[in-house]
């Protein structure tokens, strides 16, 4: 489901419910979800805890795709016959 979509029905189901406690956290949530790089950015600089725990993890997460070991691609069945013959 894409994130749109997720959006309109939180919103939805925020307005429905009025705004109580339960919904207010879920547009707290989705803001947070939804909110653009240079948001997260701007909130971590004024020493928003969340937007830095949100950037470090995407930091780690950048770190660990770049570091990944290329997969090693299998010899192809022609190449095992060749090196047989």
């Amino acid at each position: 489901m894409a994130v749109n979509a997720i959006a309109s029905i939180t919103a939805a189901y925020v307005q429905q419910a009025g705004g109580g406690s339960q919904a207010g956290g879920l547009s707290a949530a989705l803001q947070e979800a939804t909110e653009t790089p240079a948001v997260t950015m701007k909130e971590a600089a004024s020493g928003d805890m969340q937007a830095v725990r949100k950037l470090a993890k995407q930091q780690q997460q950048a770190m660990a795709t770049r570091q990944a070991p290329a997969p090693t691609p299998a010899p192809s069945p022609q190449a095992t016959v060749d090196a047989l013959a």
